[in-house]
């Protein structure tokens, strides 16, 4: 009995560490990752694709949130497209690099037709 209360206890101290925790404690955004706010007229713009490519394949994509809200990680340090697409046109394009520009807002110009007369 006592030797396997021993046996639970040592595999489960092999578990914590080799998932790395609850010593260090568990980080979804380990690495490198972007996220932001995509708005239009200072307000959320929800529902949005935000699309990160680099050297023209996709690296990862997020659907913003009602907050206008993205994140995407997993991302390797480097250049990358960033492109909004709503439905299906495209909104926005540019360009980030990882890691400096991990926080990265975006905000969307409304169409000509749609803009505000001065």
């Amino acid at each position: 009995m006592k030797k396997r209360v021993i046996l639970r206890s040592c595999l489960l101290l092999i578990l914590c560490a080799a998932f790395g925790f609850p010593a260090t404690g568990f980080r979804p955004d380990a690495g490198n990752y972007v996220k932001g706010v995509v708005t239009q007229s200072n307000r959320p713009v929800r529902s949005v694709w935000v699309i990160a490519s680099q050297s023209g394949t996709e690296r990862g994509r997020a659907l913003t949130g009602d907050d206008g809200k993205y994140y995407i990680g997993n991302l390797k340090a480097g250049a990358y497209d960033l492109v909004v697409f709503q439905g299906k046109q495209q909104v926005y394009s540019g360009q980030i690099n990882l890691p400096e520009n991990r926080l990265f807002n975006i905000t969307i110009t409304p169409p000509r037709a749609l803009r505000p007369r001065r």
